[in-house]
């Protein structure tokens, strides 16, 4: 079992600002993700968006523009946010957390990752391997984010669909787009398409709509 003043569940933006300063201020941290550190924006959002918006504007060739994105978002490599963090003092913990006691969370570790002190498993004493880590805290900070949405529309189980992390990542340009949703990530994701639709003969008459 692992002892932490402050335990961060969520390795997004928030998360990765919280843990950092309050590491800085001379707690022990421990920072919880499964997914990529740093969240959303650096990889499935913001960034990787705004650089196909620039590289549409500009008329670059997709083919250019995927290696952009690739460029800004490291490749959906999170290795060099994941060593700032440790630096800063921070213990990066690969895996989901649950709250089990007022003061405990126990981590069910990501396939691969490395074990934490306290876990259990085969290989636990510091190898990689699945297994889980109890961890204990006096203060707990929840910064957990979100994920798409899936409405339940009558078929739409039935037939290929992106959510706006596909969407973000895709190797090809649709010749058609329907966009559910108009907020921030919906509304990039036909400005993307518009954007390539009016440059590209090929999507010209690509049906963009928000709803």
């Amino acid at each position: 079992m692992a002892a932490f003043d402050v335990v961060v569940l969520g390795g997004g933006t928030a998360g990765v600002h919280v843990a950092t300063e309050v590491a800085g201020g001379g707690k022990t941290v421990a920072l919880v993700e499964a997914g990529l550190i740093g969240g959303e924006s650096a990889y499935l959002a913001c960034l990787p968006s705004n650089s196909l918006l620039l590289s549409a504007s500009r008329g670059e060739p997709w083919e250019d523009a995927v290696a952009r994105r690739a460029e800004v978002t490291g490749g959906l490599d999170d290795s060099a946010a994941a060593q700032r963090l440790n630096r800063a003092g921070v213990q990066v913990i690969r895996g989901t957390g649950r709250i089990t006691a007022p003061d405990t969370i126990e981590v069910t570790r990501a396939q691969g990752a490395p074990a934490a002190a306290g876990g259990t498993g085969s290989r636990a004493a510091g190898g990689t391997g699945s297994g889980t880590t109890t961890l204990t805290y006096s203060d707990l900070v929840i910064a957990t984010g979100s994920r798409p949405a899936v409405p339940a529309i009558a078929g739409l189980a039935d037939v290929d669909y992106w959510t706006s992390r596909d969407a973000i990542w895709a190797s090809a340009i649709p010749t058609s787009l329907v966009v559910l949703g108009g907020g921030a990530v919906g509304a990039h994701g036909r400005g993307r398409a518009r954007s390539r639709a009016l440059r590209n003969p090929a999507v010209r008459s690509a049906e963009i709509h928000i709803q």
